[in-house]
């Protein structure tokens, strides 16, 4: 008798604790405003394919494609000078579905990303923010101490972080008034001693603060910005927080002559490790069950902080982003035809290098190539096909 007593004593003291437990903390997950994952969410979770050695291969037929309208694309690839493509990866469900390169390119082959750099910079500043070593708000100028600059105004002196991640300084900066003005502005500030100081001695445009002008300047000096508030190289840091972690092993910023590396173009990584960045973004920066890069940032750089009535794109934090009838896309692009563009509500990578087909491959071909969330009959003569197609080089 003795003994069910003190078994029901323990049971009511048990509950008692328990309820406790979740007076206490479930009430601060909801005072915190944080949601209950649900289990449709939980069950995703587990069935996410992790590249976390190499990405797994697939029949399109397997991830609900059709291998017939990808042999179009590459049959159109082979009779449009395919010189002009180096490399085109499509990855549905974290499974490569087709893939294609011309000699001397594959898969292994570190490419020049050009201003695909900026979205890497967009997400090392986010981890940065976060870490609490530079701030939005804060002022440009106050991280040059050490440095004085030509054409000085109120403007110039309180530009933000911000403002440089919105390309929205109002610096004399043309690069995008001309094909001629480009080439002319980049001939002088590549060249120059300083490319920090060739950026921030540039007038500033009163009228034109917090109005939109693409510049790759911006994002240079927020690099050498996280380098001197880190005290690591941009390499180093964005390795060791963001891209170690996820598998990027082959990226590699360039290093200026000022020992700067150069957060705004020629990082250079393979067309694989380009989909392991967009895979991280598509999956709100978490990877593998660890989130690497904070999920409000990544939906903050997302965000059309930029709309455009002239250009079929918005802008956000170095990303560019899209509607469409499968819903909204975002991409990271550089010069020559280097894309990351990502279709989350179809988990469709799209990686291409070289000169650009992206209108024509993504439109025409890989959209219209999905067909159903389920997998499809096998269709082994079309997939043969592909295959051949995609082991042609020229």
């Amino acid at each position: 008798m003795r003994k069910s007593k003190v078994i029901i004593v323990a049971v009511i003291l048990l509950i008692l604790i328990i309820t406790g437990y979740l007076e206490r903390y479930g009430s601060e997950r909801v005072a915190k405003g944080e949601k209950e994952e649900t289990s449709e969410l939980i069950l995703s979770e587990l069935h996410t394919v992790w590249p976390t050695e190499e990405w797994p291969t697939s029949t399109p037929e397997e991830q609900g494609m059709d291998s017939e309208k990808l042999v179009e694309l590459f049959e159109y690839i082979e009779q449009n000078d395919p010189r002009q493509l180096h490399g085109l990866l499509i990855i549905r469900n974290g499974h490569i579905v087709a893939e294609k390169y011309t000699s001397p390119y594959n898969e292994k082959y570190p490419h020049n990303t050009y201003s695909v750099t900026k979205s890497l910079t967009s997400a090392i500043a986010g981890i940065a923010i976060d870490e609490g070593i530079i701030n939005l708000n804060d002022r440009v100028l106050d991280y040059f101490p050490d440095m004085t600059f030509e054409n000085m105004s109120e403007e110039k002196e309180n530009m933000t972080i911000e403002q440089l991640l919105l390309m929205k300084t109002g610096i004399q900066w043309p690069e995008w008034d001309s094909e001629e003005s480009s080439i002319q502005l980049f001939r002088v500030w590549d060249n120059s001693k300083s490319l920090l100081q060739y950026y921030l001695n540039q007038p500033i445009i009163k009228e034109q603060v917090g109005e939109w002008n693409y510049d790759t300047g911006a994002p240079y000096v927020l690099g050498a910005i996280i380098e001197r508030a880190s005290g690591m190289t941009l390499n180093e840091y964005g390795k060791e927080k963001i891209f170690d972690r996820i598998g990027m092993d082959s990226l590699e910023f360039y290093v200026t002559n000022e020992g700067i590396a150069h957060g705004g173009t020629y990082s250079q990584m393979t067309p694989r490790d380009m989909a392991r960045f967009g895979y991280l973004y598509l999956h709100d920066g978490k990877w593998d069950g660890e989130q690497i890069v904070p999920k409000e940032w990544v939906k903050e750089s997302l965000y059309p902080h930029t709309e455009f009535d002239v250009y079929d794109y918005d802008y956000g934090y170095y990303f560019y982003l899209n509607e469409s009838e499968n819903g909204r896309l975002f991409s990271a692009r550089g010069a020559g035809g280097q894309w990351i563009i990502v279709v989350p509500e179809l988990e469709l990578i799209v990686i291409e290098t070289g000169r650009s087909f992206e209108r024509i491959s993504l439109n025409e071909y890989i959209l219209p190539a999905i067909k159903s969330e389920s997998p499809l009959l096998a269709n082994d003569q079309a997939y043969e096909r592909l295959k051949e197609l995609s082991e042609k080089q020229k």
